[in-house]
């Protein structure tokens, strides 16, 4: 709802003031030991609305390209929940 909303939005604008600061190298594109950024974790879920503001929130810096440690990005994991989903 609203508030997951609100929630991936602001973590967007938090990974951004976060990696300026040089706490969160990378910033909105931050990733963990596999490879894995936020972008990655809310397509995954299959958070589609979730996606749509944390991207709007990002801003021009955010890479949707990136690829995690096993060669996805998000947009291939997105992919995949909807598939498991029509079967």
């Amino acid at each position: 709802g609203p508030l997951l909303l609100h929630m991936a939005s602001s973590a967007a604008v938090v990974l951004g003031w976060c990696g300026t600061a040089g706490h969160a190298p990378g910033g909105v594109n931050c990733v963990d030991a596999h490879g894995t950024t936020v972008l990655h974790r809310l397509a995954a879920a299959g958070l589609r609305g979730a996606v749509a503001a944390f991207m709007r929130s990002a801003g021009p810096g955010l890479d949707v390209h990136r690829k995690d440690a096993a060669g996805y990005t998000a947009s291939d994991l997105a992919g995949c929940v909807r598939a498991l989903m029509r079967a």
